[in-house]
């Protein structure tokens, strides 16, 4: 293999890697071309390197056919990512199952929401009226309008971990350009298209003519949150899913463009919006993120940071250790050293990010702040918790208050300390429609405790106004205190 020829893919990757950076917007033409060339680039490199070995002995001929798998996955993915692949696969209707399949996938559904940890005899009684519905239906009603009404059936539980995934026939999945964040006077877009620039900004007041606020409402109701702050957190998940807007009747399914109404200078404007596939909507909404204020809701790029100035912050996006050298073990030797060799106006446990992890990991962590009694006062430990936290940051947020002198300041999480969780993946049999179960009730400190959620004593209101000023609210409580 010739060095000239090896240093053409190397070439293509470093450049359409550059043009990736300055152009990350993935419906962009730009970015589309910089991840087509990037593709292009390291497929060539796997091609070359495993023709290469592919003369060599055995071994070498195993590894050579592994890059020829990995060549055509990252080709694959690049065209599910880079156009609008439903192009591709003619749009048909699926097989329609038979009466007996479909009795069959909802004793399956049946059967593992009775394995539920909090399943209860009134949601049998809700559960067979629903399946009676569901049959009386089944010639009348679209793929859509049975997915949400399986959800519906999920959602009876109201619990955040057991769901079904709104996006299911990705061939047929579709969409809207947009990410939003629903604050505390409205649900506003923070991201766009280019092609639909000037919404972000912008306060959304209607879709099809329905109010973002009777949108909310349905959507609640139709999918089963933990509670309204759990509802907020899914919410941008949802409201873009037009396969949803059309089962809730908002829309035509066979429509191509969908009207998205804002406010502009208070007054309001329609626009027409193309829905755009949900591998590239996911592509550019899910990817990870630094900002630490909670107005993007996906993963943060660490587990956890840890910020010295004038408070000790622990930034805890994933109760998860790093690697083997960045655990959160570490992490709690480095607080403890830092509060023994310095005097931090506070220490601050930042939780606004975090949506589970492993609750067997944190005791170290609330261990170094019981050791340190002149951190462990209400003036100068906080809590910051927003509707994102969850899972296991609800065990942490309920040991913290339990333990510790913390003060909470935030939002209501998305789970009360009394919750389930530890969910499984499933499969209908005949429909393919796949789902989250809850398969274990966590009990917090006190059992008996029947709220929903852990209501701060610092209770925060997220405005849009504080996103666009670049305002942190919680930091702002903290620093009145």
């Amino acid at each position: 293999m010739k060095i000239t020829k090896a240093f053409f893919p190397l070439l293509l990757i470093v450049s359409f890697s550059i043009l990736i950076y300055c152009f990350p917007e993935p419906f962009g033409g730009l970015f589309r071309l910089g991840l087509a060339g990037l593709a292009l680039g390291v497929i060539g490199g796997f091609w070359m390197t495993g023709a290469f070995l592919w003369k060599k002995k055995l071994f070498s001929k195993i590894v050579a056919s592994l890059l020829f798998l990995f060549s055509g996955l990252i080709l694959v993915l690049t065209i599910l990512i880079t156009i609008d692949y439903r192009s591709l696969i003619p749009i048909t209707p699926i097989a329609p199952l038979s009466a007996s399949e479909w009795n069959e996938d909802l004793n399956y559904l049946k059967e593992t929401i009775g394995t539920h940890p909090s399943y209860l005899p009134e949601i049998n009684t809700e559960l067979e009226k629903a399946f009676s519905v569901f049959e009386a239906n089944l010639t009348n009603t679209s793929r859509d309008e049975k997915l949400l009404q399986l959800t519906s059936m999920v959602g009876l539980l109201e619990d955040g971990h057991s769901f079904i995934f709104p996006f299911q026939a990705f061939n047929q999945s579709a969409y809207l350009p947009l990410y939003g964040y629903y604050f505390g006077d409205g649900y506003f877009v923070l991201d766009a298209f280019s092609k639909y620039d000037d919404l972000i900004g912008k306060r959304i007041i209607e879709i099809e003519g329905i109010g973002i606020e009777k949108l909310f409402e349905e959507i609640s109701e139709s999918t089963g949150p933990e509670n309204i702050w759990n509802a907020k957190y899914r919410f941008n998940f949802f409201i873009n899913n037009v396969n949803l807007l059309s089962s809730l009747g908002i829309l035509d399914q066979e429509k191509k463009e969908v009207k998205v109404t804002y406010l502009e200078n208070e007054h309001p404007v329609s626009i027409l919006i193309k829905p755009e596939p949900f591998f590239t909507w996911g592509f550019w909404t899910l990817k990870p993120t630094d900002i630490r204020t909670p107005a993007f809701t996906q993963m943060r790029r660490s587990n956890f940071k840890l910020h010295a100035n004038e408070f000790i912050e622990v930034e805890l996006n994933l109760i998860e250790d790093i690697d083997s050298d960045n655990t959160i073990k570490s992490l709690s030797h480095t607080i403890d050293t830092l509060l023994s060799s310095s005097n931090p106006k506070g220490l601050i446990i930042d939780l606004r990010n975090t949506l589970g992890g492993n609750n067997t990991l944190y005791e170290p962590l609330i261990d170094v702040i019981t050791r340190h009694p002149e951190i462990n006062q209400e003036t100068r430990l906080f809590v910051l918790t927003s509707r994102t936290t969850f899972s296991a940051a609800i065990n942490f947020l309920d040991d913290l208050i339990y333990n510790t002198n913390c003060t909470v300041v935030g939002e209501p999480p998305g789970a009360g300390a009394n919750h389930s969780g530890d969910a499984e993946f499933h499969i209908l049999p005949n429909s393919g429609i796949y789902y989250m179960m809850s398969t274990k009730k966590w009990t917090g400190n006190n059992p008996s405790d029947s709220l929903k959620t852990i209501y701060p004593e610092v209770m925060i209101n997220y405005l849009s106004t504080h996103y666009k000023n670049g305002i942190d609210p919680w930091m702002n409580a903290i620093n009145t205190l």
